[in-house]
């Protein structure tokens, strides 16, 4: 599978990409390999420019890439075993991240690689999620159901479900 950013070029099998990119003639200007890169799990900080990649895999299953180099700067592993699905950030340093097995939602900070809260043992897996940063809040769809929380501080507050 290849994603295309812009010209920005996610490889995420063996497979060789294409030379350019399909936008009137631009070429890639950064190729970053390794993610298994399954639904909505990229994403980039509009003030930092660090790229967020979540794999759908038991290992390095979420990463930070400098967007200028294309090196990675760290790799987070929950506490539980998950594959992730969906990924986004909530501000620099500060993601949260949802998918499968283990069917849960997860805030994490990458700087010091730690869990700071989230919604565990949801009733199905988590494929997708966004954040609303004016309002301050999360949507996270699970099955047949979607949750809302609002962040307070780094914690997750006032958890809502409704099935559609």
């Amino acid at each position: 599978m290849v994603m295309r950013l812009g010209c920005l070029l996610f490889a995420t099998t063996l497979l060789t990409p294409p030379p350019s990119c399909p936008v009137a003639g631009m070429t890639p200007f950064r190729r970053i390999s390794g993610p298994h890169i399954c639904g909505d799990a990229l994403d980039i900080d509009p003030n930092t420019h660090d790229i967020l990649t979540g794999s759908w895999s038991y290992s390095d299953t979420l990463q930070v890439w400098d967007f200028a180099s294309g090196k990675l700067l760290s790799t987070f592993q929950p506490t539980l075993q998950c594959k992730v699905y969906a990924a986004c950030w909530l501000r620099p340093g500060v993601a949260i991240v949802g998918g499968t097995q283990a069917h849960l939602t997860v805030v994490v900070d990458t700087k010091a690689n730690k869990e700071l809260g989230g919604m565990k043992d949801l009733e199905h897996s988590v494929y997708g999620l966004d954040y609303h940063q004016r309002s301050n809040t999360i949507a996270v769809a699970a099955g047949n159901k979607l949750y809302s929380s609002v962040v307070l501080g780094s914690t997750l507050q006032a958890l809502h479900s409704r099935e559609h």
